[in-house]
């Protein structure tokens, strides 16, 4: 293998600051006058990748280090604050929940109870008056049963959402070499 097929295959595998540095390594140790092979087949392309990833993660480790530390102390001095705020926006979606189910149940209960006067009507002599109010019935029963349908799967998705946002740890990727 050749010195640039080397480096661009080391290139696809890290990053450019490693391909450089090796570039910089192979062309030393060619002027000191070894023979590009040699010195290429020495290399192995994935244990570079993994050693030059595990590098790269120590460093951002070190400098994620430094804002762990204020993190903590932000923390312990927003905690009288974060934690009644957390809890009413947690109440507050909750009731938005319950909301959202007795516009469901009165989505459902209504209706039944426009239809059952509707049939009165109908036995009573208003024929018209009973039609009338079972279609409308059936218009609440459709427009408030989903609404209120659409609207708790909305705040569901939403609670979801918030509760992996600010609940969930990112898993650490694998490094593939």
């Amino acid at each position: 293998m050749k010195k640039r097929e080397f480096l661009a295959k080391l290139e696809k595998m890290t990053d450019e600051l490693v391909a450089a540095y090796y570039e910089e390594l192979i062309s030393d140790r060619i002027e000191a006058g070894e023979k590009e092979s040699d010195i290429i087949s020495s290399f192995d392309l994935k244990k570079i990748a993994r050693e030059s990833s595990y590098k790269e993660i120590e460093r951002l480790s070190r400098e994620n280090r430094k804002w762990k530390t204020w993190v903590v102390i932000l923390a312990l001095f927003s905690t009288p604050i974060t934690i009644p705020l957390g809890f009413a926006f947690v109440v507050t979606l909750l009731a938005l929940m319950v909301s959202a189910l007795a516009i469901i149940f009165s989505g459902i209960v209504a209706p039944i109870g426009t239809t059952i006067s509707g049939i009165q009507l109908i036995v009573a002599g208003y024929a018209w008056l009973g039609v009338m109010y079972i279609c409308v019935g059936l218009l609440v029963l459709g427009a408030l049963g989903l609404f209120g349908i659409y609207a708790f799967t909305w705040l569901r998705a939403l609670l979801r959402w918030l509760l992996v946002k600010f609940f969930s740890f990112k898993k650490n990727r694998e490094v593939t070499a």
